[in-house]
């Protein structure tokens, strides 16, 4: 067979893999435009799909609740200043209120 010098030296293989990996620029139309499969995948990679969500009460710390003894109240056993206080939370409410006691012997900072 006849060969050139250029020839001789080229690994047509070699060519043939370099030239399938060179990146080419086309309008995303005319790849979707030709095939059914890419159109298909990029419809399925753009959908909204459902993100899983996180429960809040599980990313809550835990707190140690003391049944209440009126029935309707939610009392917490929590520390202040180092010392077991219980904190009755109301939902409803917009003002915390601290009894004196708890204030001058627990607390023992100015509130206003």
């Amino acid at each position: 067979p006849r060969a050139s010098d250029v020839s001789k030296t080229v690994d047509p293989v070699k060519i043939a893999e370099k030239l399938l990996d060179l990146p080419v620029t086309l309008p995303v139309r005319e790849i979707a435009g030709c095939s059914r499969e890419v159109a298909s995948s990029l419809i399925d990679m753009l959908k909204l799909k459902k993100v899983d969500t996180v429960p809040v009460a599980s990313i809550l710390p835990t707190t140690n609740l003391i049944t209440s003894r009126t029935g309707s109240l939610i009392r917490l056993q929590m520390e202040c200043n180092f010392m077991p206080v219980t904190f009755i939370v109301d939902t409803g409410s917009q003002l915390n209120i601290i009894s004196e006691a708890v204030c001058k012997n627990i607390v023992r900072r100015p509130i206003n």
